[in-house]
C-alpha cells in the first residue's frame, strides 16, 4: 500500500464517511480503481493505519500513474455547501515509487449562495452573456451544450476562457514549486447554474490531460 498519516477534524462533532479513493491517471470524473471507506462519528479521524488506509491493497494494478483522494464529508450544514471537510491528493507512481502532490478542484458557485470558504483564487463571471433571460434556456444549466454554446458565443467569453488558462497554467508549477499541494479555483456567477457552469467545464477540459496533477469539478450551486 501507499501509508498516509495527519489527522481530519471539524470543529463541529460531525464527521461523518472518511474515504480513500485510487484513480487511474488525473481523471477524477471517472470511477476509481480501489475505494475504502470508514465512519468517523465524531470531530476526529486520524488516518495512520487507519482502515480507509490499510484497506487499499495495490497489488493487483498494473504499473502507471494513479491520484490518491482522501475526503471526508460532514453529516451536517455547519461546514459548507459542499459538505466537504477536507481533501487531498497525491499521484502515485506504483512502478517506480514517485509522488506528486497537487490536485486542483475547479468549483462553480452562485454569488448570491456566497463564494466558497476555502477557494484559493475567485473569478467573477457575471459580465458575461446570461442565459437566464432566454425563457428556453432558463431551466437548463451549464452542463447543456445549448447553454454552453450561448455563453461561448461571446468572443468576451472565448476570450476569458484562454487568458484564464493561461494564467491557471502559469500559476500551477509555481504553486507546486512553493510546497502548495491543493488549489481550489472557485467561479462565480448570479445563481450558479448557467455561466460558472459553463466556464468551469471549459476550464476542465483545457487542464484535464496535465498528468503531473489531480484535477475534478464540483458544481456546487447547481441544483439550488
Amino acid at each position: 500500500g501507499f501509508p498516509i498519516g495527519g489527522e481530519i477534524s471539524s470543529v463541529y462533532n460531525d464527521i461523518g464517511e472518511v474515504r480513500a479513493s485510487l484513480y487511474n491517471g488525473s481523471y477524477l470524473t471517472r470511477e476509481p480503481a480501489l475505494t475504502s471507506a470508514d465512519n468517523a462519528n465524531g470531530k476526529y479521524y486520524n488516518l495512520t493505519n487507519s482502515t480507509v488506509d490499510t484497506n487499499l491493497w495495490f497489488n493487483n494494478l498494473s504499473a502507471g500513474v494513479y491520484t490518491y483522494v482522501v475526503s471526508a464529508e460532514a453529516v451536517s450544514h455547519y461546514i459548507d455547501a459542499s459538505g466537504k471537510l477536507a481533501t487531498s491528493s497525491v499521484d502515485v507512481f506504483v512502478e517506480n515509487k514517485q509522488y506528486s502532490n497537487m490536485f486542483i478542484n475547479i468549483v462553480s458557485f452562485g454569488f448570491k449562495h456566497g463564494i466558497p470558504v476555502d477557494s484559493d483564487l475567485v473569478f467573477d463571471v457575471r459580465f458575461m452573456p446570461n442565459p437566464y433571460y432566454v425563457d428556453e434556456l432558463r431551466g437548463k444549466t451549464g452542463n447543456d451544450k445549448v447553454v454552453q454554446d450561448f455563453v461561448m458565443n461571446s468572443e468576451i467569453s472565448r476570450e476569458f476562457v484562454k487568458k484564464l488558462t493561461d494564467m491557471v497554467k502559469f500559476l500551477i508549477p509555481n504553486y507546486i514549486a512553493e510546497g502548495k499541494n491543493q488549489l481550489v479555483i472557485s467561479i462565480g456567477c448570479t445563481g450558479g447554474h448557467h455561466r460558472s457552469v459553463t466556464i468551469v467545464n471549459k476550464l476542465f477540459d483545457q487542464l484535464k490531460e496535465c498528468e503531473e496533477y489531480g484535477i475534478k469539478i464540483t458544481h456546487r450551486d447547481i441544483d439550488r
